[in-house]
């Protein structure tokens, strides 16, 4: 199986709203971005970020958000605001996995991709935010792809995790992102997220760690149990 090191700016702005909610816990890990972006935001947008975190119940945006993105096939070539209005593909493409979402839970998650995260994004890119990933945050992806690829390549993903369970595809898709630290995401198919922090060693555990998450097999689970 083959591993591919990719960048998406659209998956690396939507982790970055896990710092934007203020919680502590992300804040002091991208603390120089939220420091440069948090305090430009209008008092209409704070309001609303602090509103996103109580309809939310928790900080933590970024493995729902992105998740549903990835079930798009060109998630990383569209526009990020023609991307969260793309309802009819990414309800189509959740369908084609073993995710699940109601009805209900898709107005409320584009009730709030309309009235929070796509005025959000305006607002961050009108202060400079894909200037500033792009001369910042990409050059530092970039040359970490760069060393990290010669590393993965000695392992072949399917001896390492087709022992625990069924695991087999021709690639994998693994995006370095920069505002990912200190998770890793699972997306739909063979696609994650990492983060350029981590080490070497730490991007394999996560690679392996991230293919055993949910949704699980039913069936199996009842076998095994």
């Amino acid at each position: 199986m083959k591993i591919n090191c990719k960048i998406s700016y659209n998956l690396d702005i939507l982790c970055f709203l896990n710092a934007l909610s203020s919680d502590d816990y992300y804040v002091s890990r991208h603390k120089q971005a939220y420091d440069s972006f948090y305090p430009l935001f209008s008092d209409d947008i704070k309001e609303k970020l602090r509103m996103l975190v109580k309809w939310n119940k928790s900080p933590i945006f970024a493995p729902t958000f992105t998740l549903l993105i990835s079930a798009v096939p060109s998630f990383s070539d569209m526009s990020i605001y023609s991307l969260l209005q793309a309802r009819s593909e990414i309800e189509d493409g959740i369908f084609k996995t073993p995710y699940h979402f109601n009805e209900d839970e898709y107005d409320e998650i584009f009730a709030r991709f309309s009235d929070t995260i796509i005025p959000l994004i305006y607002e961050l890119e009108n202060n400079g935010f894909r200037e500033y990933w792009n001369t910042v945050k990409l050059p530092i992806i970039q040359n970490k792809i760069s060393d990290l690829e010669p590393y993965l390549s000695q392992y072949n993903l399917e001896t390492l995790i087709g022992e625990f369970k069924d695991f087999s595809g021709e690639e994998m898709d693994v995006y370095v992102c920069s505002f990912a630290n200190p998770h890793g995401i699972k997306l739909c198919g063979n696609t994650l997220i990492t983060d350029v922090v981590y080490n070497q060693e730490t991007i394999l555990a996560n690679i392996t760690h991230e293919v055993f998450h949910p949704p699980y097999v039913y069936s199996d689970i009842k076998e095994y149990v």
